[in-house]
């Protein structure tokens, strides 16, 4: 079963992204903004190209929900697959990340009744 990799780790490698290709700045600054968030000791990360793949548990199967993370264009993307045929899957777009991923969080309910940040 595949881990989740560190926060550290992940925005080390985006950092050396942005610092290569200033195209990826902000997603560099959004992942870093996002591992210091109260959310990110409940979410494990997984850097997959120029993307997050964020889980619940730092072990992780491909068939578990994941909210995933990019940047393309010039607006964030945010997926969500869910299920283990990966049926239920959603994309939201838009210039701001924090309005992204806490609606994409609020919608697959992982921080319910949790105060959020």
């Amino acid at each position: 079963m595949p881990s989740a990799q560190s926060w550290d780790s992940v925005v080390a490698s985006f950092r050396a992204i942005a610092g290569a290709h200033a195209f990826y700045a902000p997603m560099s600054a959004a992942v870093e903004q996002l591992a210091a968030s109260e959310q990110a000791r409940e979410l494990f990360p997984v850097k997959s190209a120029q993307s997050i793949r964020l889980f619940r548990h730092e072990q992780y199967e491909v068939t578990d929900e994941e909210v995933q993370l990019s940047w393309e264009g010039a607006e964030f993307v945010v997926r969500y697959w869910g299920g283990a045929d990966r049926s239920r899957a959603w994309m939201k777009r838009g210039p701001d990340v924090q309005i992204l991923l806490q609606t994409a969080f609020d919608q697959v309910r992982w921080f319910v009744g949790e105060q959020q940040s």
